[in-house]
């Protein structure tokens, strides 16, 4: 997992962690190319947390996600094909360098 304000991450010692980041403005850019091609309806609406699920609860499933996230990152789980830079050739994604260098511009 990942803090990118404070510029450090928790990894499992011994693996190489791959995985894909995807800006927001680049799934919004896809999302457009989507629509613009093959409209659809929307018919589900998503909630973060069900009313039944206690604070408590929901914090406890959190620290089984961040555990989850981790192990299965260490096995490849984050990697990403280029499936999106070959159905959509002419746009450009962000790269991460370039994400960074904006995130963490003019700071310690």
């Amino acid at each position: 997992m990942f803090d990118f304000e404070k510029r450090r991450a928790i990894v499992v010692e011994g693996h190489d962690f791959v995985t894909t980041f995807t800006p927001v403005q680049d799934l919004t850019g896809v999302v457009v190319e989507a629509i613009e091609h093959h409209p659809f309806a929307i018919d589900t609406k998503f909630e973060t947390r069900h009313p039944s699920v206690s604070e408590e609860q929901a914090s406890e499933a959190l620290k089984s996600v961040l555990i989850s996230t981790l192990q299965n990152g260490a096995k490849g789980a984050w990697d990403v094909s280029d499936e999106f830079n070959r159905i959509l050739p002419e746009y450009k994604f962000t790269q991460t360098e370039d994400f960074l260098d904006k995130v963490w511009n003019d700071k310690p």
